[in-house]
């Protein structure tokens, strides 16, 4: 099963930023086009909440989404 690891940097408010980072719903959008069956969201800015990027990118994405997080290891 393939996974794309995708920086989703900032939630999906107009307001972010154009043209820097991907929000949660480009991310899962991209997975969707990609055709993988896994996507996991790395580069969540700090004064991001994650779980709306996740929930986002869970929006766009039918297959497994996983935040990664700092100093776990995973299997791919």
């Amino acid at each position: 099963m393939d996974l794309l690891l995708a920086e989703a940097t900032w939630t999906d408010l107009p307001t972010r930023p154009a043209d820097m980072h991907m929000s949660g719903r480009q991310a899962g959008q991209t997975a969707c086009r990609a055709g993988v069956g896994r996507l996991m969201l790395t580069h969540v800015a700090p004064w991001t909440d994650a779980q709306v990027v996740l929930a986002e990118a869970r929006g766009e994405f039918v297959g497994e989404v996983l935040l990664a997080e700092q100093g776990r290891s995973y299997e791919v």
